[in-house]
């Protein structure tokens, strides 16, 4: 009998232990403070120009070298011009030829026009002459043209630089033989700089918009605003390359100089929780937020995560209680006691 006594003694314990709400360990939610981060690049022209030639054909010299600064119409190649020189030359015979065509026509439709009045020829004889001399002076227009478009080819053997710049890369040299618009080399512009860096793939999609660059061996900082974005990744590196313009007198930074970028990430509505309060139901972010020893669970956006703290975003009032321990073990509304 006394065994039976304590066995029951033991069954209650039991259930009204089974009754008692979960204990369960809260956080306390804090505001995200401003994070500082940089990325490192480097300095380039804000134009940056690839040149090639129109024509095809054998480098005949190279005249400029990687790095040298060059100005406007300077000749940096020059290509083979022997065959440009012979179809001039071939052309402005063209152009003899159909000149004295013409002056001839000209003379016989003269005479008919002449005979016409005197009615010893018939009007058709004078329309054929007519027509003989307008075909002749269409033909030597047609040879003038071909004659200006050789002999711009034959000035298109040598390239020149459309403007002043620094020469960055040079992808030619004497005896190779190029297409038309092949690129032999690329031309910084000068004018502004930029800051070109690769934003990694936690950053692409919302990319800072305002910086500070420093450069190396530079005490001096700018004010640097996102210009451009790439707008696929790098299949390699997998990073978004970006263009941010320094504002202020940036002509004078060596090209290729390293830049170091600082961000600042506004928290703004940001909240910092422990990682452990997420809860992941299959239908997005939540939280369990303690009200009046009872949990209410609230959907959340993750901005980022840092280590064992994750930063929110959501409706989160101020000094909010959060589930940090057993969150999977909870339904809403369900009463809960704090742990000490």
């Amino acid at each position: 009998m006394f065994l039976g006594l304590l066995g029951g003694c033991r069954q209650g314990a039991d259930v009204q232990q089974r009754e008692l709400p979960p204990l369960v360990r809260v956080a306390r939610v804090e505001h995200a403070e401003p994070m500082l981060w940089s990325l490192t690049g480097t300095i380039r022209a804000r134009h940056e120009t690839p040149v090639a030639f129109r024509i095809g054909g054998q480098i005949r010299q190279r005249r400029a070298q990687a790095g040298e600064r060059v100005h406007a119409r300077q000749v940096l190649f020059e290509l083979d011009d022997e065959d440009p020189r012979q179809a001039v030359t071939a052309a402005k015979a063209q152009v003899a030829a159909a000149l004295t065509e013409a002056e001839h026509a000209e003379r016989e439709r003269s005479r008919a026009a002449l005979l016409r009045e005197q009615n010893i020829v018939s009007e058709q004889a004078y329309e054929l002459a007519v027509t003989a001399a307008t075909a002749a002076r269409e033909r030597l227009r047609a040879a003038k043209a071909q004659l200006a478009q050789i002999e711009n080819l034959l000035q298109y053997t040598k390239l020149e630089a459309p403007a002043d710049g620094v020469i960055t890369e040079l992808y030619a040299e004497r005896g190779q033989i190029v297409a038309p618009g092949q690129t032999v080399a690329v031309l910084a512009l000068d004018g502004p700089r930029e800051a070109e860096v690769f934003l990694p793939e936690a950053r692409h999609a919302d990319p800072p918009k305002e910086a500070v660059a420093s450069v190396w061996g530079d005490s001096r900082q700018w004010h640097a605003s996102l210009r451009e974005r790439a707008g696929s990744a790098d299949p390699v590196a997998r990073t978004w390359r970006a263009r941010f313009a320094l504002a202020g007198d940036t002509a004078a930074l060596p090209l290729g100089a390293t830049v170091r970028l600082m961000f600042q990430e506004n928290a703004g509505a940001l909240r910092r929780v422990p990682l452990s309060a997420i809860f992941e139901n299959g239908d997005g972010a939540h939280l369990w937020l303690v009200r009046n020893e009872r949990v209410e669970l609230t959907a959340v956006r993750v901005h980022r995560i840092d280590g064992d703290s994750a930063f929110v975003e959501g409706s989160l009032p101020a000094d909010a209680m959060v589930v940090t321990l057993g969150v999977h073990l909870l339904h809403s509304g369900q009463a809960v006691r704090v742990a000490p």
